[in-house]
Parts: structure tokens; sequence; C-alpha cells
């Protein structure tokens, strides 16, 4: 179990979009991959950008555009990625 401590008006879109607004990653397209509802945020925040939300598990609902079953799903596809580059 985790807990998340964060001030008011925050949250994991708003880190996106931050991030997002710096270089070196201004311009590019993010990616938001997350389990929890705390991740929706994030979700919908990449997909503003044209980037790809990735709901791990099968939680309901979401704006997740993307959807593995499991974390080792999860670092299989990773590991794709990174073999493919």
């Amino acid at each position: 179990m985790v807990v998340e401590l964060k001030p008011d008006g925050v949250d994991k879109g708003a880190a996106v979009e931050r991030f997002l607004a710096l270089p070196p990653f201004a311009g590019r397209r993010p990616l938001a991959a997350g389990d929890d509802v705390t991740d929706e945020d994030s979700f919908a925040a990449a997909l503003r950008h044209d980037g790809i939300a990735l709901q791990v598990g099968d939680r309901e609902p979401t704006v997740a555009s993307r959807r593995l079953p499991d974390p080792a799903a999860m670092r299989e596809w990773i590991a794709h990625l990174a073999a493919a580059r």
C-alpha cells in the first residue's frame, strides 16, 4: 500500500504538463502508464498531447487508450521497446 502526499491542486497530469513545457521534453510524445486511479490525470494529459495512456491491470473506468494485463506484461513491453532501439 502507498500513500501519496501532494499539495492541493497538483496531480500527475500537472506533472506531465510541466515536463512537456521544459527541454528536453518539449515537443515530445508522452507515455503515461499506471495501475491506480491517481494515474488517470496523467493518462488524460498524455492523450491531450497525442501520447499514449497505458492502464496496467483491469481497473475500470479508465481514460487509458491501451491496456496491459499486469506488471509482468509491462516489463516485457518495455524490454521489447528497448531491444527495438
